[in-house]
């Protein structure tokens, strides 16, 4: 499988250096989170900001069924390279 953030055919399609083109990892929480969740979730932030590059594809539409797929296709092995950055009990 391709690592979604390692692959780099969208670069032939985007213009990064277009003024106003948007990169980056962006989180949002409700004002209702536990600390605790929202403070993990900055970390793994963290991580993936510092090992990965993240395009903004605007032009990117997916299904409802496609966001899941892909989700479900690349949360296991990011979330197994990020955990071999932990100490776990």
């Amino acid at each position: 499988m391709w690592h979604i953030w390692t692959i780099d055919d969208w670069e032939k399609n985007i213009d990064l250096t277009r003024e106003g083109h948007r990169t980056g990892l962006r989180l949002r929480f409700d004002k209702d989170i536990d600390s605790e969740v929202r403070r993990a979730c900055k970390e793994f932030a963290v991580f993936l900001r510092r090992e990965y590059f993240f395009q903004w594809i605007n032009a990117l539409k997916l299904t409802p069924i496609g966001q899941e797929r892909q989700a479900t296709n690349y949360a296991r092995y990011i979330l197994d390279e990020y955990a071999e950055t932990r100490e776990h009990p």
